[in-house]
């Protein structure tokens, strides 16, 4: 949806840059007014052919020194500035690459601006950090925060490495006082781009775009959250209910945490990649797999007091299916029916806190859902078959302490006698 939002962009740009035609004017470019980051390209574009032609005049054999040719020249120069033409084709890929730019610098900030600033491998001056910062459409912290760490490192020269840990220092500040605002605004920053007009809280924004955030700012609860709710067939909500769903869904996880993907969009690996090199490390590589089974360790450990769900007898039959996996295709079962009644053993709150907390993104709404469409079902078989596709389509890991517990308390409601 992304990729299909920027195309959109572009179509509406470069028909408003160039009304149509197969060349356009400098001049023309700017009487528009939009899109002035790209006008400035262009200009310095037409002002580098024009420094050229001056040189040409310079080396030639005819005298430019008399007054009345300098004014003359100074006058003819300003009009080759206006003149000057540009191709469609340029235009459609000046504002393809604009656009692209501009999208990452507000959905992954830290990659554009390294690539703002430092494009190739070298150092910048903090001063020079300080004086560029301006041209950069990014939340004002960013500019803050650059100022604040200028103000006690005036004359330091930074390479690539100090100014990535300078970035996301002043991310890490912003994200502890108050991260919710700090995507709300990153992502109505983008819509506004996007769209090409003011945001207000009630314009829909495409879900694809909140997770990219998330996932960057190291939210992973909240990403998770939003991930749940394209399963569920949605494709944007309202400024305002992301919010919302900010404010209802926890605290940011530990740094260490990370679950970002890389900047995902064909037109966009080149500028999304941290390093120049094919081999070097990109700031979106996902190094999650230990950590979250860290987290669910920690987790059982300190939960090893809860009991586990009433009704669950450790014996060998009832263990049984616990042990399936969600990887087998065909599992064959012997035909368990659900007892009358035994939907009234649900099992405790703090049981099911834990499952909603672990399995289902603290999202009491999906929990339910799925416990409704259990309910419906006499046969363990089909049960089995419904939480097999739940943990396929939201990607639980069917082997996780969590799932397989989930799984023990609902072959109970089949296992247990009337």
């Amino acid at each position: 949806m992304l990729k299909e939002r920027m195309e959109r962009v572009k179509s509406l740009l470069v028909e408003r840059l160039t009304d149509g035609m197969d060349f356009v004017e400098l001049g023309q470019i700017k009487e528009k007014g939009i899109a002035p980051l790209l006008t400035q390209w262009l200009t310095a574009q037409a002002k580098a052919s024009l420094e050229r032609e001056q040189k040409r005049r310079t080396d030639s054999g005819l005298s430019y020194d008399h007054p009345r040719v300098k004014v003359i020249l100074e006058r003819l120069d300003d009009v080759l500035l206006d003149v000057t033409m540009f191709p469609k084709t340029q235009i459609e890929q000046v504002v393809e690459e604009q656009i692209r730019w501009e999208t990452m610098l507000r959905i992954r900030p830290v990659e554009a601006m390294v690539q703002f600033f430092l494009p190739k491998e070298g150092t910048l001056s903090v001063a020079e950090l300080v004086e560029a910062f301006p041209k950069l459409p990014v939340q004002a912290f960013y500019e803050a925060g650059v100022k604040a760490y200028a103000a006690e490192h005036a004359e330091e020269v930074m390479d690539r490495e100090t100014l990535v840990g300078v970035l996301q220092g002043i991310e890490d500040k912003e994200l502890a006082t108050d991260a919710v605002e700090l995507v709300i605004n990153a992502a109505t920053t983008t819509l506004e781009f996007l769209k090409q007009r003011h945001a207000e809280d009630g314009d829909e924004i495409d879900l694809d775009i909140i997770e990219h955030i998330l996932n960057y700012y190291r939210m992973r609860d909240q990403a998770r959250v939003i991930k749940v709710e394209q399963m569920l067939g949605r494709e944007r909500l309202t400024l305002g209910q992301v919010r919302r769903i900010l404010e209802m869904t926890g605290h940011l996880d530990e740094a260490g945490e990370t679950e970002t993907e890389p900047w995902s969009l064909e037109a966009g690996e080149e500028i999304g990649r941290f390093g120049e090199n094919e081999g070097e490390e990109t700031l979106g590589d996902e190094h999650e797999g230990d950590a979250r089974e860290d987290e669910e360790e920690a987790d059982e450990e300190s939960e090893e007091a809860e009991s586990h769900s009433p009704g669950v007898e450790e014996s060998s039959e009832a263990a049984a299916p616990v042990g399936s996996r969600v990887e087998e295709e065909e599992e064959v079962f012997d035909v368990v029916e659900r007892p009358e009644g035994v939907l009234e053993k649900r099992g405790d709150e703090k049981e099911e806190r834990y499952f909603i907390r672990k399995l289902f993104a603290k999202d009491r709404e999906i929990y339910e859902m799925l416990m409704a469409q259990l309910e419906e079902v006499s046969v363990w078989e089909e049960a089995h078959r419904t939480i097999r596709k739940f943990w396929e389509d939201h990607g639980i890991d069917a082997g996780s302490k969590a799932a397989e517990r989930f799984t023990s308390a609902i072959y109970a409601w089949y296992s247990d006698s009337p």
